[in-house]
């Protein structure tokens, strides 16, 4: 358990003396999507099958584990076709642990997922956080599509050329730098055009 979990269960057990439901602020820093890539160990295309709130083994500390069906590893080496990650925060038996900026991907969600490192636990298993997760929309047309975590389509990667003016460059900790993304778009990133481009880095 590494140092910035141990710390974060020491803050926990101060705020949970005073008050039984706890939010915390956060603050991730931005970074560039090549810094995503590199400091992802793992990289998987997955669908969430089973998301469950459980205290942590000491202290008062809630995690969430989230396990994955993995569709198709597209970084680094996994034994298994399934994965679970912990992040912290989530309800049980009526305590809470809020975590401000802290996206817990939701059961049944596919996605694309930079883990850090999936032997570690820590306070987000995904490299910058939101910056390390993406959703695959397989509604929305014939060829599935890339979301950032917030809902923005992704329409462009870095170093690519604009294929739709307008692109909204991406301010802000929750995304990356160097995508482009908007609310609606008739161009758009594929989940295939999306894979093909980490595995070349």
């Amino acid at each position: 358990m590494n140092r910035i979990f141990m710390f974060a269960k020491y803050l926990f057990l101060i705020s949970t003396a005073i008050f039984p439901l706890s939010a915390w602020a956060s603050s991730v820093r931005q970074l560039d999507m090549e810094q995503v890539v590199s400091g992802a160990n793992l990289v998987v295309d997955a669908t969430v099958i089973e998301v469950t709130a459980e205290p942590a083994s000491k202290g008062r500390a809630i995690m969430t584990r989230v396990t994955f069906q993995i569709n198709e590893v597209v970084k680094g080496e996994w034994g298994d076709d399934q994965i679970s990650l912990h992040f912290l925060g989530g309800r049980v038996t009526g305590r809470q642990l809020k975590i401000d900026n802290m996206q817990i991907p939701l059961l049944g969600e596919r996605g694309i997922y930079f883990v850090r490192d999936p032997q570690k636990t820590s306070v987000h298993p995904l490299k910058g956080w939101s910056q390390g997760h993406f959703i695959i929309d397989e509604k929305s047309s014939d060829e599935a599509r890339v979301k950032a975590a917030d809902g923005r389509y992704l329409v462009e990667l870095p170093g690519a050329t604009s294929a739709e003016p307008g692109g909204v460059s991406v301010i802000g900790g929750r995304v990356a730098k160097g995508l482009k993304l908007k609310s609606q778009s008739t161009s758009h990133v594929s989940t295939q055009q999306f894979k093909n481009w980490i595995k070349s880095r």
